[in-house]
Parts: C-alpha cells; structure tokens; sequence
C-alpha cells in the first residue's frame, strides 16, 4: 500500500487535468539515442513514467510467427529507421547520463512531478549493459532447487537497473504454466506448481525491494492455462473460479499478504469465471470486483502493452487506453512511439471530461501512483543508486552469474556413451545466431568459441535464429559427413524452431550420435526422438558456456526439471 505522505494530497488537488491524464500514461523509450519525441512525452503530455527497451532501436509490431502478421500497423521510429539495425551500445553511466536529462526534464514541470522509469527484465535482460550480469528466465532459477538464488538474482537485476536510473521492474511472472505448450509463458513461469511459483517469486520481489525497484506481478490473474499468445489473439482460460482461486491467485495472495507486491500487471485475457464479456484489461469486474474488493490490493494496477493484438483488434489502441482506465486501472503502458501517444492522451482527456473516467476515481489512481513514487524516494532531489561501472566491475556479481547459470543447466535425457563428448574427435557444431549483440562479452559463435577449449576438432556450421531454406539445406548436407552432431534449438516468442527439421535428420541417421541443446524443455524445441538434450534455459553468455562445459564433462549438473514437460 502506498505510503500516506502528507503531500500527495496537496499535489493531486493542484495539478491540472492535463497533468492528471499524463500521470496515467506509461510512455515507450526504446534505444539509447533522447529523441526530441521522448522529451515531448514528459513535458507536453506529462506522462507518469516511460517504459525502456535500450537494446530495441525503434518499438516495432508484434508479428505473428505463424502467418508473419500484427494486428496493428504502426510508423512511429519504424517509418524513420531502418529495421535490423541495433541502436548504439552504452555504459551503464552513459544510459544514466540520458535518464538524468530526462528526471531535469521533468523536475521543470509544474510541481515538479517525477518520472518513474520502468523496464522489463525475466532472464537475459533488456537493461543489461556492457559486463552486466545476466540471468536465465524463471524456470531456470527453478531449476537450481535453491530459493535463495532467486533473491540474490533479484537484487543483483534490481541494483544493475537502479544504478542507471530504473525504479520499477515488470516482474516477477506469477503465471502457473500448467499448460507446457503454452507459446506465450512457458520458461517465463518459474514452474507448472502455484507453491513453487508463490515461494521463488517470493524471495525475488524481497531481492528487488532490497535494491530499492518496484517489483509488478504479472499477468494477472494468469497467463500460464492457454494455447494461445496475448501478443498475436485473445486467449480465453475457461477454468472455473474455484480452480482460478486456488491455482492461478494463489501467488498473489501469497505476496499480498506478505505484503510485498507494490504492483500488479493485467493480462488481454478473458476468464469467464470472472467476466464472460471484457479481456481482464478492460473489465471492472476483473479489476474492481477481483483485484481491490475480493483481494484487497491497494497497490498500482497497471496493463500490459496496448498495442498487443489481445487489444488492438478490437479496440483502437486510444480507446482502449481510456477503457482500461475507467475499469479501474492506474496506469496504462502505451509503447508505441508515433501519433497514438498524443491520440491516447486526448482520448483519455474526453473520457475525464465528459465523466466515463469520474475524476474521483482518477484522483485515486493519482495517489496509489505517487504514493509508490514516495516510497521509491523519486521526491528527492538526487535518487541514491550505486555507481554503474563500480557495479559493473564487481567480481561478486559475475560469480553469481556464474554460478547460476551452470546450477540451472541441466540434461533431459542422456543416451548411454554419448556424454561428455569426445575431446579429440571431430564433431559438427550447427549454432544458431542467438543475439544481435556483437561485443566480446556477447556475440555469435560464442558456444563455438568455447567448445574449441576443449576440443579443437570442431567443424562449425551457423544458422540463422530461425532457420531458412538455405540453412535446412546446408545442415542436411553436412550432418552425413560428422558423428557426434551437436546442434542448438533455442527458440523465443517471435521465432520458429527446427524442431520438425530435426525429428527428420534424427530419423534418417539412427546411427549417428546426435545432441540437442534448447532453451525450453517443451515438446516444440526437443524432438520426440531426441535421445540426448540438454536444457540451459537462457542465451545468455554464461548459460551458452554451461551448456558447453556441461557437453564436455567439466560440469556435472546438480538443478532438476522444475516443471512436467509434455
């Protein structure tokens, strides 16, 4: 709940209605360059806070990877920049420098009201900067059987965000992925068991209050039960309320009650057990019925993107905005960078003024949201936060990183003989480009450069992320000539594996060995007849040199598979 601070009355009944409006807006900042664009958010439309995505350059559409469409069609920065392209890769203290200007922006605003800066980070991390620990996704902290990792990761992201200017994170997941062929969650829930979801997520909301950033539990009331991803269609989880109550809510009634969950996300979902009619974004039911009478938050209640498809094919993305508001929620995360952002805070305007969003209710949302901003301390003139290079350089830091990522590594199944591969035969290596980064921390052919460690007959062989034509072609050409064949089959939301591809070279060559590496333990990355993967639930640096240590007998794998994997 947040803090009663004597001021937040003050400042609600003197701020206008055009800054009571921007208050409610959570704007999109993607890349590393301050366009003029993003200082006009903050001091023409007042938005509350901005949502950053530093490695993205420009905010693009989600596109289906089954028929290659969005929902929505935006310019924005895509009109301007030229797709494929990475933005410019800073320090930590160079971001903070850009945030800095922004805070100067804001604290010229009438009132002075501050922005909150929040960011998205489930493993791997989208504020990670040059030498910054990096994590695997949820189920691979799971997957070490220790809760204690979970809140020394947390604190570690939480710090690393702080000390560049982040004060809310859109974590911890508390999906249950009861459903393991979910394309949306899956990795991102830390397992298919509510207890084991509520207690690790448990212990990472206490790392990232320790590090002084909001933790949003999310999606709320679950995203785990479904075939279908929020990004693409409109899920619908039919489960009945007894089984939402027990299973999915389990998780927020477990940190509501500890009382460390500040924030709570919603997911573009319809449950009928809650509201047959309205995605839970858009219905009161879901938020003021559930969420505030039943469960009796008082935190932030903030969505999720509007521009997703569970939205945007039914509602323009304004409208939207305005609906969600008047269902109830606080704040609402509009990332499109282009003219939706002023339509959206016009729309929402309208709907003050003409009483669809009564300005009682919006004078509540004003004081859950300050009241978090007071307790983050953004009232002060100068945050403290740690230094990002001496964070940066902090041997304690990669050691955890280390650590977790070969405690999480772990092998699904394992052929007799076929581990650890030989040191001194040739093998093929088929990896895929599995980051568009490019410095000596990250970059492709990294698993190959560390595989030459131990064995330096290697035969190399790079595919795309999601494999073409041209690559099938090319493996299927050289898999005849090698035994063993080590080949990746990492895959993310808005990829496709060659799990299919796989099956089939699996089955015309019974006689060689072959090893699989994925990133998820589901049955759309690990072929049925794969008879040796091996899981590291993340592409991020120290988990790639896992999987390979762990390949080559240098580790022995102590995590276990924290979900039934079908």
């Amino acid at each position: 709940m947040p803090t009663n601070h004597p001021d937040i009355p003050f400042l609600i009944q003197n701020m206008t209605l055009d800054q009571k409006v921007g208050a409610c807006l959570t704007l999109g900042f993607n890349g590393t360059i301050l366009t003029p664009n993003i200082l006009e958010y903050v001091t023409r439309y007042h938005c509350g806070g901005l949502r950053v995505t530093p490695p993205e350059r420009t905010f693009g559409n989600y596109v289906d990877p089954k028929t290659g469409k969005s929902a929505l069609q935006m310019k924005g920065d895509e009109y301007f920049y030229k797709k494929g392209v990475p933005p410019p890769e800073l320090t930590g203290a160079e971001y903070l420098d850009i945030v800095r200007q922004l805070r100067a922006a804001a604290s010229s605003r009438p009132l002075s009201l501050p922005l909150h800066f929040s960011f998205d980070n489930e493993g791997e991390g989208n504020v990670s900067f040059k030498s910054f620990a990096m994590f695997p996704q949820p189920m691979g902290i799971a997957a070490t059987g220790e809760k204690r990792i979970a809140y020394e990761v947390a604190k570690t992201i939480g710090r690393q965000a702080r000390s560049v200017g982040m004060t809310m994170i859109h974590s911890p997941v508390l999906d249950i992925n009861t459903a393991p062929r979910n394309p949306e969650i899956n990795i991102r829930a830390y397992s298919d068991k509510a207890e084991v979801v509520a207690e690790y997520a448990a212990e990472t909301c206490r790392g990232f209050r320790e590090a002084g950033i909001a933790a949003t539990g999310k999606h709320f009331p679950g995203r785990g039960d479904s075939a279908d991803d929020a990004h693409y269609d409109v899920p619908v989880i039919g489960i009945d309320f007894d089984t939402l109550w027990n299973r999915e809510l389990r998780p927020y009634r477990h940190l509501i009650e500890l009382g460390l969950l500040p924030a709570l996300m919603l997911a573009h979902t319809v449950y009928p057990a809650v509201d047959p009619d309205r995605i839970g974004t858009l219905s009161r039911k879901m938020i003021q019925g559930l969420i505030r009478e039943k469960l009796g938050f008082q935190g932030v209640v903030t969505t999720d993107s509007m521009t997703m498809a569970g939205v945007a094919r039914h509602h323009s993305v304004p409208e939207a905005c305005a609906m969600a508001l008047a269902a109830g929620a606080d704040q609402v995360l509009m990332k499109a960078q282009d003219e939706l952002v002023g339509q959206t805070f016009e729309t929402v305007k309208a709907w003050v003024e003409d009483g669809r969003i009564p300005e009682e209710e919006l004078n509540q949302k004003l004081f859950r949201t300050l009241g978090l901003k007071y307790d983050l301390g953004l009232f002060d003139a100068s945050p403290k936060s740690e230094s990002p290079d001496t964070l940066a350089a902090d041997p304690a830091l990669k050691t955890l990183e280390r650590e977790v990522a070969r405690k999480s590594c772990i092998v699904l199944r394992a052929e007799a003989g076929a581990l650890p591969l030989p040191p001194d035969r040739t093998l093929l290596l088929i990896e895929q480009i599995s980051t568009e980064r490019n410095n000596a921390f990250q970059h492709p052919a990294l698993m190959f450069k560390h595989a030459l460690r131990h064995n330096p007959h290697i035969a190399y062989c790079e595919i795309a992320f999601s494999a073409d034509a041209e690559d099938l072609a090319r493996m299927a050409a050289l898999i005849p000539e090698y035994d063993p064949v080590v080949i990746t089959n990492f895959q993310d939301r808005a990829s496709a594996a060659h799990t299919g591809f796989l099956a089939e070279q699996i089955a015309r060559h019974p006689e060689k060995t072959f090893v699989v590496v994925v990133n998820k333990p589901f049955a759309f990355t690990v072929p049925e007849n794969a008879k040796t993967v091996v899981c590291n639930f993340s592409k991020a640096p120290q988990s790639l040199e896992a999987a390979v240590d762990l390949l080559f007998g240098e580790l022995t794998p102590t995590g276990s598979l924290p979900v039934n994997a079908k």
